[in-house]
């Protein structure tokens, strides 16, 4: 209809009326072109805010994981300096030789970390991270992801070392009786009163400490760079938790 109404005009030789034609065919392209942008700026938020809320949700659940895991190191940390206490006492300690028994020696290998992630990964594996508009956003759950590869690594490093899990090499090696049900390691009731002074089992416990402590620092690094990123999906997200500080942020940066 345009085009011939265009023709006629031509034709006739009526200049206005081809102007006027041509200024509808241009209008008509550009406001069908808006509309069809607008279309899609929709459909990217809404998709946005589903993966803000599934980010949220998952964090959430990695923030309970990796307080666990931080308590988990933290009594491993305690029991082996106890041990290693005990070993390079003065004198037998009774009260803290019941104590290890009691709480567990625990420096043995530890599994691998995982955390909820799959929001992420879809994001990532589809090439859709940036349908997250906040770039600081984006950056804080980079971190976590870094953080979380680096401490995996180191696990991995401290299995391949074999220091992690050697534990005593004596010849009455079957008076140490390991747990193989969890991921405890070497337990308290061994009889540890037997290595009292022995400076070979005190600088394998030196050993186990010092994994314990780099290790528990590392799910702190995780543990911080998932509360960041918490902050900000909350603002993201306008949930009351915006701009509340996380209160153990700071506690985390203590190794």
């Amino acid at each position: 209809m345009i085009l011939k109404r265009m023709a006629d005009a031509l034709r006739a030789r009526d200049w206005l009326g081809v102007v006027l034609e041509i200024l509808i065919v241009v209008i008509g392209i550009y406001l069908g072109l808006q509309v069809d942008d607008w279309n899609r700026y929709r459909q990217a938020r809404a998709l946005e805010q589903e993966y803000l809320e599934r980010l949220w949700v998952e964090s959430l659940e990695n923030k309970q994981r990796l307080d666990r895991a931080i308590e988990r190191y933290g009594e491993g940390v305690d029991s082996t300096r106890d041990a290693l206490e005990f070993v390079l006492g003065e004198e037998p300690d009774a009260a803290l030789l019941a104590r290890i028994k009691e709480q567990g020696l625990s420096y043995g290998k530890k599994p691998s970390l995982v955390l909820q992630d799959s929001a992420y990964q879809e994001l990532v594996s589809a090439g859709r991270l940036g349908l997250i508009r906040n770039v600081e956003l984006r950056k804080a759950l980079q971190d976590v992801q870094v953080a979380l590869q680096s401490h995996n690594g180191q696990l991995e490093y401290f299995r391949n070392s074999g220091l992690s899990t050697r534990v005593y090499e004596l010849d009455n090696f079957e008076d140490l009786r390991l747990s193989m049900d969890d991921d405890r390691g070497l337990h308290g009731d061994l009889l540890i009163e037997k290595y009292f002074g022995d400076q070979k089992y005190a600088l394998t416990l030196a050993q186990g400490f010092e994994h314990q402590i780099k290790l528990r620092w590392g799910v702190r690094l995780i543990r911080e760079a998932t509360g960041e990123a918490m902050a900000l999906l909350a603002c993201e997200l306008k949930k009351p938790e915006c701009g509340a500080a996380d209160s153990e942020a700071e506690e985390n940066n203590q190794p």
